[in-house]
């Protein structure tokens, strides 16, 4: 993914962990409604990079975006300082 997009990296949502491995992840910038982007990660973890500072909503699934796990999540800078959560699919 990160071969093919231009954008530049704003901040970072929290790292998530999953229970089970290869799972659909969606962002939505939810200022802009945006899609940002739906991957199917590889593994059990993955920490969503974004655009903006704005608020956003994590989607989750095992195959497609159909929980809303976090609405209105605010990114931070350093990805290290953002929190680690876990995911129970």
């Amino acid at each position: 993914m990160a071969d093919n997009d231009g954008r530049e990296i704003m901040g970072w949502l929290p790292k998530l962990v999953f229970s089970k491995k290869n799972q659909v992840v969606q962002i939505e910038n939810l200022k802009t409604k945006e899609i940002l982007y739906t991957v199917r990660i590889n593994g059990t973890t993955f920490q969503p990079k974004v655009y903006s500072m704005d608020p956003h909503e994590v989607r989750l699934g095992k195959n497609g975006p159909e929980t809303q796990f976090l609405t209105n999540c605010n990114p931070v800078k350093d990805p290290a300082k953002a929190k680690v959560l876990s995911v129970n699919l």
